[in-house]
């Protein structure tokens, strides 16, 4: 299985997102996975990956909406109701609290990819 992160705009937040991305290489490595991330952030979603695609992934229906609107997602998709980074309820006011919802965004993820791999290989 190849599983591989975009957005809908990641580009166009490439700059502001940047610090964002070490503190995620940060975050993964402290839970033992850094080796499997990609060098690099920002990629943008396009037609083209989701035509080679089994499976879409949209973290949430934000995600979603934003995909739907200009693309065509693959007939097995999926729609997690994880908020990220920013988003309504994780909005952070300090460094300490980035840090929790950066933890909570982990776990929802993780708790979501372990019951996706069990539905797709039970």
């Amino acid at each position: 299985m190849t599983a591989l992160s975009s957005g809908t705009c990641a580009s166009r937040h490439r700059e502001s997102n940047a610090k964002n991305f070490s503190k995620t290489l940060g975050l993964l490595q402290k839970h033992g996975i850094k080796q499997y991330a990609k060098g690099h952030y920002a990629d943008n979603l396009d037609q083209r990956l989701l035509d080679k695609s089994d499976i879409a992934i949209c973290l949430n229906k934000i995600a979603y909406k934003e995909a739907t609107d200009s693309f065509k997602l693959p007939d097995e998709s999926y729609v997690w109701d994880v908020a990220d980074l920013g988003e309504e309820g994780r909005i952070a006011t300090n460094e300490a609290e980035r840090e929790a919802f950066s933890e909570d965004v982990y776990e929802e993820i993780t708790n979501n990819v372990d019951d996706l791999v069990q539905a797709l290989f039970n």
